[in-house]
């Protein structure tokens, strides 16, 4: 009986630490550190710039179509139907997305502008 308890008191605590494991990755890939309060680390920055700068050209994008009927996208690529005006359009999309996360993070503007 007694291994029976210390084989489930093992296996429980394998258990507690990869639910542990699996949180602190998933937070530090949300919050790129382990601390909130240290701040993002320049990864995140990093991606958040690329986010902005991948949303502001499918903005213009947009802009184009929206003003002259002109996809600059479906031009490039070759028609709005191949498969590399997919991937931009999805990663356009995925950018957009990420940067509305942006608008939720209080210390994205702290940190960034060293306050």
């Amino acid at each position: 009986m007694y291994k029976i308890k210390t084989m489930c008191k093992t296996i429980f605590s394998r258990i507690n630490r990869g639910r542990l494991l699996v949180t602190r990755v998933i937070t530090n890939a949300f919050y790129g550190s382990n601390s909130i309060r240290k701040g993002r680390s320049d990864h995140m920055m990093i991606m958040n710039k690329i986010a902005l700068a991948i949303a502001i050209i499918g903005t213009l994008n947009w802009g184009l179509v929206g003003l002259f009927s002109f996809d600059l996208v479906a031009w490039i690529s070759g028609g709005p139907e191949t498969v590399l005006a997919r991937i931009i359009y999805v990663a356009v999309a995925l950018a957009g997305i990420w940067c509305v996360s942006l608008l939720f993070r209080d210390d994205d503007v702290a940190v960034e502008h060293g306050v």
